[in-house]
C-alpha cells in the first residue's frame, strides 16, 4: 500500500493576508450512540469502574461532585455531560446528541429508529439540556437501580444496530446539514455479538457505516468488555464490520477500562477542533519543466479564548453591540467615505519651518501584491539538497510554525508517484532539502527547509504520517544578536598541574538531567488558563460552584524530590552562591528573604498571638494582615492563605510553639488539594 494512498483532497480556502494566520476552527456535530445491554445498566459491576489506587475518583475527574457512577450506562452519561459542559461556552455552535439504542421502548412520536430512544436530540447545547440531564443522573444517583427502568434493554429483536445507525445517518442529515461542519459519532458498547449469531443481519449495518463514511463522518467507538477479566471479541462482528475489505485497516481497539477510557476522551477533549482541510494547494516545481501538485497543511496553532460579546445595558434584552470603524482625516470631523481612502507611503518627513511635506507613494492591490510576492509565482521551488548531519531545524533556526505538505493529484497527475519518489530519495540518502515557498498570491516569499518525515505505526495504528515538513528560515533581517560579551560558568578552568580538572558539579548536574528525564507530550498538558475560563465560564452559567483550577505544569516537587533530591543538595553544596544573590532589589520587585534569618517584627504582636490562640481561624482578616505587616510578610491572598502565613512567620520567629497550632474553638480541618500523577511517572 502507497504511504500516500490515504491523503483526500480538501477544500481551497480563500486567500488571507497571513498564511501564519490561517488558522480555523469549525463547528462539529457531535453524537452519542450508546448501547442498553444488561451488563452495561448492572450495578452490581461498580468495583470495576473504580479508578487505580491512588487516582482521584472517577467523579471528580469527569466534574460530577457526588458519588462515582454505579453502572457503566451512568458513567457513558456522566462523561457525554461533561463534554457538554466543555463545549457550551467554548464553541456554543456546535451540537450534541445522545441516542441510547438497543432499548425495550422505542422513541414515543417518531417513526426512527426501532428500539432507540432520544436522550438528547443533535442540537446546540443549551444551559436547559445540560440541567436536564444532570438532573436525570441526580436521579440515577439517588437510585442507581432506576436507570434499568430507564433504559430497559430489548430482549426479542436482535437486527437493533442497523435501525440505529439509520437514525445516526438522519439525525446528521437533517440537524448538521452544513457540509463542511465536522460529524462525529461515538458508538459505546459492550455487545461483542449484538445479531446473536445471525450474521445475515450484518449487510444492513455494514451499509449503514458505508453511508457514514461517504458523509465524511467520523465514526469513533468504545468497545468493553462485557463482564470483568473478560475480552471484547471483535471477532465476532466489529473487527470486519469496520475494517471491511481493506486487509491493511488497523484493527480496532478494545480497552479493558470503560472509566480510564472515557476519562482520557474527556481530558483530552480540546475546547475546538482544528479544520482538517488543508490550508493551500501549490504546485511544487522540482526542475525544469517537472512541476507535481501539493496540499499543504497547519499542524499547530494557538488556541485562544473566544472573543467577549459587547452588548447594550439599555436594551430589555442586553441585545449585542455591533462595532463600526469610521475613518477621519487628521484635522476633519467628518467620515470620509471608503472610496476616497488609498493607501500610500510617505517617503520623507514633513518640515512645518521650511513648508515641505513628505513625499506619497501611491499603488492599488494589484502592484502591491506584485511588490509583495517579487513578481513570482503561487508555488514551491526546490533549490537543492543538504545532507542531514544534524537534527533540522536547530534552536533559532525557524521563524514560525512548520506547514506539512502530502501529494494532490487534483491538477497535476502522477504527483503521487513523483512525490513519494523524491520522500523516499531523501530519506534512502538523509538529506534535506531547501526550497521557496509562496502558499498565497499575496505572501511573501519564504525559504523553507524540506523536511521528510516517515510513517510510523505502532501495532496497526499510524501514529505519524509520510510525508514533508516546511520549515521557514529566516532571513538576514530577522536574526537578532543578544549583545551579551560573556556568561557564568562554574567549569573548573584546567591548570600546567592539573590540565584534565574534575569537574564533580557538571558530572552531578549531569546526573540530576538523567533523573529527571520525561519526554513532553502536548496531548497531556491542555492550557490551564484557557480551560479554567471555560470550565468557570460554564460553571457560573449553571449556577454551579466554580472549580479549582488544574494546572498540569506545576512541577511535581514531591516526585522530582525522591529522583534527584539527594543529588540537588550536593549540587548546591558544590556551587558557590552566586553574587548577583546579593544585590538588594527594590521594593518594586518580590525580594528573595531567607528563611534562616527572617525580618525582626515590627511592633509588639503579644495580644494579637495571645487572640490567635484563643479564636483560631475566627479571627478576622484585618488582624491576619496587620500581623503580616508587623512581620513584613505578603498580605495578599484569602484568610486561610493569610492564618497559614501568620501561623509560619511566627514558628520561624519563635513566637509559637507547636501546641498552639490550633484553637480551642472547633476548627475545620484543613482542605487538601490532590494533584493527578500520569500513570507513566516512574514513581
Amino acid at each position: 500500500m502507497n504511504e500516500f494512498d490515504g491523503w483526500k483532497p480538501g477544500y481551497q480556502e480563500d486567500e488571507e493576508e497571513d498564511l501564519a494566520d490561517y488558522y480555523q476552527h469549525t463547528t462539529e456535530a457531535f453524537l452519542f450512540m450508546i448501547e442498553a445491554t444488561p451488563t452495561m445498566l448492572d450495578i452490581s459491576q461498580r468495583d470495576s469502574l473504580k479508578s487505580a489506587p491512588g487516582a482521584p475518583s472517577q467523579s471528580s475527574q469527569l466534574g460530577w461532585k457526588g458519588k462515582d457512577a454505579q453502572s457503566k450506562m451512568e458513567l457513558a452519561l456522566r462523561a457525554a455531560l461533561a463534554v457538554m459542559k466543555r463545549k457550551v461556552i467554548s464553541n456554543p455552535k456546535d451540537l450534541v446528541g445522545i441516542i441510547i439504542f438497543n432499548t425495550k421502548e422505542s422513541e414515543k412520536g417518531s417513526s426512527q429508529g426501532k428500539h432507540c430512544q432520544i436522550v438528547l436530540d443533535l442540537q446546540k447545547i443549551t444551559a436547559t439540556s445540560i440541567r436536564d440531564l444532570k438532573t436525570k443522573l441526580e436521579e440515577v444517583e439517588d437510585d442507581p437501580k432506576s436507570i434499568y427502568d430507564m433504559f430497559a434493554p430489548n430482549e426479542e429483536d436482535d437486527n437493533v444496530l442497523p435501525s440505529a445507525l439509520g437514525l445516526a445517518v438522519n439525525k446528521f442529515s437533517e440537524n448538521a446539514p452544513n457540509k463542511r461542519m465536522s460529524k462525529r459519532l461515538m458508538l459505546i458498547t459492550d455487545n461483542d455479538d449484538p445479531f446473536n449469531g445471525m450474521m445475515s443481519y450484518a449487510e444492513p449495518a455494514r451499509r449503514k457505516i458505508n453511508d457514514l463514511r461517504d458523509g465524511q463522518y467520523e465514526l469513533q467507538h468504545i468497545f468493553i468488555p462485557p463482564k470483568p477479566n473478560t475480552l471484547f471479541d471483535l471477532d465476532k462482528l466489529y473487527g470486519e464490520l469496520l475494517t471491511g475489505d481493506d486487509e491493511d485497516a488497523p484493527w480496532p481497539e478494545t480497552p479493558t477500562s470503560l472509566n480510564a477510557t472515557l476519562i482520557a476522551f474527556v481530558t483530552a477533549l480540546r475546547a475546538k477542533e482544528a479544520t482538517k482541510r488543508s490550508a493551500f494547494k501549490i504546485p511544487f516545481t522540482l526542475g525544469d519543466k517537472l512541476t507535481i501538485g501539493v496540499s499543504g497543511y497547519n499542524l499547530v496553532g494557538e488556541e485562544k479564548k473566544r472573543a467577549a460579546s459587547k452588548v447594550n445595558l439599555d436594551s430589555r434584552e442586553g441585545r449585542d453591540v455591533v462595532m463600526t470603524t469610521v475613518a477621519k482625516d487628521v484635522d476633519g470631523k467628518d467620515p470620509i467615505p471608503k472610496e476616497l481612502i488609498k493607501k500610500c507611503f510617505q517617503v520623507g518627513k514633513a518640515d512645518p519651518k521650511n513648508g515641505t511635506k513628505p513625499t506619497q507613494v501611491f499603488f492599488d492591490d494589484n502592484e502591491l501584491k506584485k511588490i509583495k510576492a517579487l513578481g513570482l509565482s503561487t508555488g514551491l521551488t526546490l533549490l537543492g539538497f543538504k545532507p542531514r548531519s544534524r537534527e533540522f531545524p536547530s534552536f533559532g533556526e525557524t521563524v514560525k510554525h512548520a506547514h506539512f505538505i502530502v501529494p494532490n493529484e487534483e491538477s497535476h497527475s502522477g504527483s503521487t508517484r513523483t512525490f513519494a519518489a523524491l520522500w523516499s530519495s531523501m530519506l534512502k540518502k538523509k538529506v534535506v532539502g531547501y526550497g521557496v515557498l509562496v502558499s498565497r498570491s499575496n505572501s511573501k516569499p519564504q525559504v523553507v527547509l524540506l523536511i521528510p518525515q516517515e510513517e510510523e505505526l505502532i501495532d496497526g495504528v499510524r501514529i505519524s504520517s509520510a510525508g514533508i515538513h516546511l520549515c521557514q528560515l529566516p532571513y538576514a533581517d530577522d536574526v537578532r544578536e543578544h549583545g551579551l560579551t560573556s556568561s557564568l560558568s562554574i567549569i573548573e578552568p584546567p591548570t600546567e598541574e592539573d590540565p584534565d580538572r574534575a569537574q564533580p558539579a557538571v558530572e552531578v548536574a549531569k546526573t540530576i538531567v538523567k533523573h529527571l528525564m520525561n519526554p513532553y507530550n502536548p496531548d497531556n498538558f491542555p492550557n490551564p488558563a484557557l480551560n479554567y475560563h471555560y470550565e468557570a465560564m460554564a460553571a457560573i452559567a449553571l449556577d454551579e460552584d466554580v472549580p479549582d483550577p488544574v494546572d498540569k505544569t506545576v512541577p511535581l516537587y514531591n516526585i522530582i524530590h525522591k529522583k534527584a533530591g539527594e543529588h540537588l543538595m550536593e549540587l548546591k553544596a558544590l556551587i558557590d552562591q552566586d553574587e548577583v544573590d546579593n544585590i538588594p532589589t527594590s521594593n518594586k520587585t518580590n525580594n528573595k528573604r531567607s528563611h534562616s534569618q527572617p525580618p525582626e517584627i515590627q511592633g509588639d504582636l503579644s495580644g494579637f498571638i495571645t487572640e490567635l490562640k484563643s479564636k483560631g481561624k475566627k479571627v478576622t482578616v484585618e488582624a491576619l494582615k496587620q500581623a503580616c505587616r508587623a512581620m513584613g510578610e505578603k498580605v495578599s491572598g484569602k484568610k486561610d492563605e493569610l492564618y497559614e502565613r501568620v501561623i509560619e512567620g511566627l514558628k520561624r520567629r519563635g513566637k509559637w510553639d507547636a501546641d498552639g497550632d490550633e484553637s480551642e474553638e472547633d476548627v475545620k480541618p484543613k482542605k487538601k488539594t490532590k494533584r493527578v500523577v500520569d500513570s507513566d511517572d516512574d514513581e
